[in-house]
């Protein structure tokens, strides 16, 4: 249902950021999402697809989801598969930021 075409979906942003052994003492995850300053968006649902990502058991005051590299290429290997011309002018942009385009840890 989500993919037809007068669907909407409003939501807010939240980044990503490399998982430290603080955030993820396991060290399964490779990514952590953190709060961004607000950036709500509206899109086709057809840019959307749902996950199931684990929650951070750790920080209980501070939630976050855990992820690993191996699902959101696989997420992203997804939505690119099934978009149009049309669906790729409904993608927001988002301008660089000090954490976006994603980093290494060394900063490159």
């Amino acid at each position: 249902m989500i993919s037809e075409e007068t669907i909407t979906i409003s939501y807010q942003m939240l980044g990503l950021r490399p998982a430290t052994l603080a955030d993820d003492p396991e060290a399964r995850h490779h990514w952590r999402t953190y709060t961004m300053d607000e950036q709500s968006f509206t899109v086709p649902g057809c840019l959307i697809q749902s996950v199931n990502p684990t929650t951070s058991k750790i920080h209980l005051s501070l939630s976050f989801y855990l992820l690993q590299s191996t699902v959101l290429v696989t997420l992203t290997a997804s939505l690119f598969q099934s978009l149009t011309m049309s669906n790729l002018k409904a993608v927001p942009k988002l301008g660089p930021t000090k954490e976006y385009p994603y980093c290494q840890s060394s900063g490159k």
